[in-house]
């Protein structure tokens, strides 16, 4: 496009825009200083498109007040031309108005806040963490620290904290470290700032977020997953990770004697031979048209290769796995411990997505410490192998096959990260 097609595009919209915007002349304006217009000049400024003289601004008033540069003859104030779009700084009383009623129209009474649990020095606390970034701290209220009867060390200098009003709250305490859980897995020892704050007990500001990094839907209200350092360093059961649990033939001589009768349960040699068929054995079944996974063999390092050779040779002799010529072809890999120790991990992503998912009800935690908040005693059960106990379905063993550097194998026994694990586990203790 030239210059004349455009001159002549600029006309156009120009007469458009007088067409649509009714101008009624003159207005009357007024204005805070004297002000009058210089005399005419013949000659039409440069670059205006249209052959129509333009008043000048006084010298003297240059900066201050400026005249309506419209494309039409105007004798008043830019800032009461009719025609003219509002400006940014533009006071209307009535627009403000329906601005600020629609705004308040929009407020939510909903905050984000997420169930947490709250321990130290054997006293366990369940409380709602309000998830805010824009706090600058992590903040608990200094009531209730007292009575879960946290220590509370001082610090000097004391932080100080600004309030929305910009008015100064101090706060010269801080807790020692306390664990935070929030949900099954997720947990991370943290220090927490005390401030008076009965209506928000636990305020997780954007330290917090920034250190975790947490998928969020604010619409939903909802935190939908865990950034990978979660994964590495919060969670404290490793995710889509498959284990083989070293046999001891002998039985600890610590059990009490009161369960001499079940002596046998606490073998470990009996939890590492292949279990029988149950009625809850693990089923894989596939949603319709759906393809087996395809992965790939990853690269391993000299300790991996040597970590992998004794976790195959460890599981084909306890009949966990055999050799497979499955199509599905799931990949293998190792992640490294808080120890130092190598974790064998299967990547079933894949496979998940194509599954039929189990809807077996979990316990939900919030209703389980409810349930035990006044409780004093308590057994706990912790299954050797646990779900390598769960046999996978006869003839859906092809589905859990995973590829290595050194053969293709299948699994026999449930291993871990398949998505209806947790559900067939829990119907199986049921």
């Amino acid at each position: 496009m030239d210059l004349n097609q455009y001159i002549r595009m600029s006309i156009s919209i120009g007469n458009l825009l007088v067409d649509r915007s009714p101008i009624q002349l003159p207005i009357a304006c007024e204005s805070s200083m004297p002000f009058s217009h210089p005399p005419r000049s013949n000659s039409p400024e440069p670059m205006q498109l249209v052959a129509q003289p333009l008043s000048r601004r006084l010298s003297d008033n240059r900066g201050y007040v400026r005249t309506c540069a419209s494309i039409v003859e105007c004798n008043h104030l830019l800032t009461c031309c009719p025609i003219r779009p509002p400006q940014r700084g533009d006071h209307n009383p009535s627009t403000s108005a329906r601005v600020s009623t629609s705004t308040f129209l929009n407020i939510t009474k909903r905050q984000f806040g997420i169930p947490a649990l709250l321990s130290a020095n054997g006293v366990t606390q369940f409380v709602e963490g309000l998830v805010d970034s824009g706090a600058a701290g992590n903040l608990i209220d200094e009531q209730l620290a007292q009575q879960l009867r946290f220590k509370l060390i001082p610090v000097n200098p004391p932080f100080r904290i600004n309030a929305l009003d910009r008015q100064p709250l101090r706060t010269g305490l801080v807790t020692e470290s306390i664990t935070l859980q929030i949900g099954l897995l997720h947990s991370e020892v943290i220090l927490l700032l005390v401030l008076s704050s009965p209506k928000e007990p636990l305020i997780l500001g954007h330290p917090w977020l920034s250190l975790h990094n947490p998928s969020i839907s604010w619409r939903q209200g909802e935190l939908l997953s865990w950034s990978l350092a979660c994964f590495k360093n919060c969670f404290s059961l490793p995710c889509r990770a498959t284990s083989i649990e070293r046999s001891e033939s002998a039985i600890p001589t610590h059990i009490p004697p009161v369960y001499a009768q079940f002596l046998s349960v606490f073998s470990k040699k009996k939890a590492s031979i292949l279990p029988p068929h149950r009625p809850e054995d693990c089923a894989i079944d596939l949603l319709p048209a759906s393809s087996p996974p395809k992965g790939r063999i990853y690269p391993l390092s000299i300790p991996e290769n040597e970590a992998m050779d004794t976790y195959i040779e460890e599981a084909l002799n306890m009949g966990f796995i055999r050799p497979s010529t499955s199509p599905a072809v799931s990949s293998f890999f190792f992640v490294k411990k808080k120890d130092g120790s190598l974790h064998p991990c299967i990547d079933y992503r894949p496979l998940n997505d194509f599954t039929m998912k189990n809807h077996f009800p979990l316990p939900l935690i919030q209703a389980a410490l409810e349930q035990a908040g006044k409780d004093t005693i308590f057994s706990k059960l912790d299954l050797h192998s646990a779900y390598n106990l769960v046999r996978i379905r006869s003839g859906n063993e092809w589905k859990t096959a995973f590829i290595t550097a050194r053969d293709h194998y299948e699994y026999l026994v449930m291993p871990y990260g398949l998505t209806n694990a947790p559900a067939v586990f829990q119907s199986f203790m049921n």
